[in-house]
């Protein structure tokens, strides 16, 4: 009787290992996410910001049309009906107080640059990258802490909203615009540049 017991636990904890390294192999894949991938894989809560993007414009985009681009932060005039009117270059916080940041991203990172000081950067590791309807939602690391940005095009300029979790630490000079263009497409935009502001 003592031997059966003894067998039957042998085999209940080599079934738990087993599990557990499948287990270990598929959390790995999970972490190796190519872009568009359907699905979430993480536990955190997204009702911190749900809300925020639930009643904004989604136009279908491919993450590709973002990927190693600069973007470049824009303010937005809600009584402008016209759309190239309506957002525009961000003149308060690029040429007056210099405190937002350009964004740029791809497979590996999250890269925050100071508007006016190139040299001036910071850099998150990018967990997955993972399509969620119309919405792109990037998983990323700030100070050992999971921060989910999401990616919506609200124009088909394009303009693109950025959402961030409650998580994200704000940092000095490095603010984050709601709203943003590749600056590649910046040209297309009424006010695209500092122009005759003096600050």
């Amino acid at each position: 009787m003592k031997y059966t017991k003894l067998i039957i636990l042998l085999l209940f904890i080599s079934c738990k290992i087993t599990t557990k390294q499948d287990a270990d192999v598929v959390q790995e894949k999970k972490e190796i996410q190519s872009v568009n991938v359907e699905g979430n894989n993480h536990n955190d809560t997204e009702e911190d910001t749900s809300e925020s993007i639930e009643n904004v414009k989604k136009l279908e985009f491919d993450i590709k049309e973002v990927l190693n681009e600069d973007m470049i932060g824009l303010s937005l005039d809600e009584e402008e009906k016209e759309v190239l009117k309506k957002y525009t270059y961000d003149v308060s916080g690029a040429c007056y107080s210099c405190d937002i940041a350009n964004v740029k991203f791809n497979n590996k990172e999250v890269i925050l640059t100071n508007i006016c000081e190139d040299s001036k950067e910071k850099k998150f590791e990018v967990e997955s990258i993972v399509k969620k309807g119309k919405t792109y939602e990037i998983l990323f690391i700030q100070e050992n802490k999971r921060i989910k940005l999401f990616i919506i095009k609200v124009e088909e300029v394009p303009i693109y909203n950025f959402e961030l979790d409650a998580n994200f630490q704000e940092i000095e000079d490095f603010k984050i615009n709601t709203f943003f263009i590749t600056k590649k497409e910046l040209s297309k935009l009424e006010t695209r540049d500092c122009g005759g502001f003096e600050g």
